[in-house]
């Protein structure tokens, strides 16, 4: 019956198939036998059974019944050595109750579903799925042949944890996602994990506005232009502008709190009745219209044509800051002033890091699904699977697995 369609439906490679049988709708049982008679071990070969045991063996998931093979798994005797070993079945693994085949099943399902859920399909336990995970081997970095253009940040997972992304920004690839750790660990971690040719072929590395990444880059990407991520310098400057709306409905005891997602957003892409909102709390609060206004200056920056266009502007938007002589508008120009050269550094070839950020949310996504991070390690491991390329994920799966 080696041959018959039951065999290969059910894939079962190395087993004879002598008879099925259905339960409940949920389970199949595949009565099977080996077709080998005789056991190798070293330059002996034995014909004589000592002992055998039945094996229930989980296979996989067929249409939603769980598909077992029941076989006995016989033990050799070898006179010569005095030694009892029990022969090996195929596609298990040493010790496993389940098959490669579900187990590389289960791994796959683990791409695109939550440990819960990934279980709850292949009828396991969601502790089974974890240790999946754990037995893979650990794949650090991922460096593409040449990589000119990287994105380094950093990504809250909580317990005041921030673990780290390197991205390859031109081809759209994540390099690495490292647990947490302190500046230091993270410069020999790159170090450790890339030649210095590698590194130095780095022309430009994104970041956002943060010293400690700052100093990661340099010593790293010693030959790379640093460039700030505009959507940072926005996002700061709209805190400080959020800052000041904050104190001056405080002073002036109304709520305009709805103004903060407004202020998220560009002139151009307001509808009119939201323009009429912020028209109106303009009226109420006008000290704060001109504050907007520097943040919309801000903003025209990354409109420019060119590098000489955006320096003027640059350069009036810390006019106009100084000039108003609000504190928070200070503060904005005195970072501005501190980090100008490479935000400017963004007219080098408009790098920025949605790459990076884009990635960073599917972080939160997995996060959430699993209601936080308790293994840092694992989390990391998964997140490399989870964005390798499938060819070569789906390769290195059957050098682990089989």
């Amino acid at each position: 019956m080696t041959g018959t369609p039951l065999s290969k439906i059910f894939d079962l490679r190395g087993y004879i198939l002598d008879r099925v049988e259905y339960l409940d709708e949920k389970e199949i049982l595949l009565y099977c036998h080996l077709k080998r008679q005789t056991m190798k071990f070293q330059s002996q070969r034995s014909k004589s059974v000592c002992d055998q045991r039945v094996r229930k063996i989980k296979h996989q998931v067929f249409e939603g019944r769980l598909v077992w093979i029941i076989v006995s798994q016989r033990r050799f005797y070898f006179s010569k050595t005095d030694r009892r070993l029990w022969e090996k079945l195929p596609n298990v693994s040493f010790k496993k109750q389940t098959s490669n085949i579900y187990r590389k099943n289960s791994i796959l399902a683990l791409r695109n579903s939550t440990y819960a859920y990934s279980s709850q399909q292949r009828m396991a336990s969601p502790m089974f799925s974890s240790r999946l995970v754990d037995e893979l081997p650990e794949i650090k970095f991922c460096w593409p042949d040449k990589v000119e253009k990287v994105g380094l940040d950093g990504k809250n997972i909580g317990k005041r944890k921030n673990m780290f992304t390197l991205t390859d920004l031109e081809h759209r690839k994540l390099i690495s996602a490292i647990p947490p750790m302190d500046s230091n660990a993270l410069i020999t971690a790159i170090k450790s994990n890339s030649s210095l040719e590698q590194r130095l072929a780095v022309k430009e590395a994104c970041i956002d506005m943060d010293g400690r990444m700052l100093a990661v880059a340099r010593k790293c990407f010693p030959n790379a232009q640093i460039v700030i991520d505009r959507f940072h310098v926005i996002q700061a400057a709209n805190r400080n502008l959020d800052s000041y709306r904050c104190r001056l409905q405080k002073m002036q005891g109304i709520n305009l709190n709805f103004l903060k997602q407004l202020f998220a957003k560009s002139k151009y892409e307001l509808s009119s009745k939201e323009q009429k909102l912020l028209d109106g709390a303009f009226k109420k609060l006008p000290k704060l219209k001109d504050s907007y206004e520097i943040i919309q200056e801000l903003r025209d920056i990354y409109r420019c044509k060119d590098l000489q266009d955006a320096e003027k502007k640059f350069g009036m938007v810390i006019t106009h800051c100084l000039a108003s002589r609000i504190p928070d508008m200070l503060e904005l120009a005195a970072m501005l002033k501190r980090w100008d050269e490479k935000i400017l550094n963004y007219y080098l070839s408009k790098t920025t890091n949605a790459f990076t950020e884009g990635i960073h949310n599917r972080f939160e996504t997995i996060k959430r699904n699993h209601f936080g991070v308790r293994n840092y390690e694992r989390f990391v491991k998964r997140l490399m699977y989870i964005f390798l390329p499938s060819a070569i994920f789906i390769n290195l799966l059957s050098k682990v697995v089989g």
